[in-house]
């Protein structure tokens, strides 16, 4: 589960892309494609999620960039965002679904003037049946 600033959703991790490992001289190198990495490193994987998130690269906005990965409660990495591939929305989807919210307003209008003139009727035949 990714936790990022409001946003809690289920996530795969795709690949890792690099680790990050000291030499013998106490420098960090990155190990291109590892097979595994180990507790306490520092790795850059590609990470998916079921819809798209809003997100922000840390270097320009830190807290939009910033996450966290729980499973079963218990933190298992802090993350940085530091790419990402922008969602691509159809213009077809788009204008389909800016019709039908279009469509349901529309109705949903038409049910509120009919379920107001049923209420006039109503109290305007309580209102007769009271006069007799």
């Amino acid at each position: 589960m990714m936790h990022l600033h409001t946003v809690s959703d289920e996530i795969v991790i795709q690949s890792i892309s690099g680790i990050y490992e000291l030499d013998g001289t106490g420098k960090e190198y990155l190990k291109k494609n590892p097979k595994y990495c180990k507790n306490g490193a520092k790795v850059i994987v590609k990470i998916s999620t079921r819809v798209p998130v809003c997100l922000e690269k840390y270097e320009f906005i830190e807290h939009m960039g910033r996450f966290t990965l729980r499973d079963e409660g218990k933190t298992i990495a802090l993350g940085k965002v530091l790419r990402y591939k922008p969602a691509i929305i159809k213009k077809e989807e788009e204008v389909d679904d800016r019709d039908k919210l279009a469509e349901r307003i529309k109705d949903s209008d038409q049910m509120d003037a009919e379920d107001r003139n049923n209420e006039e009727e109503k109290i305007v035949t309580s209102t007769l049946n009271l006069d007799d």
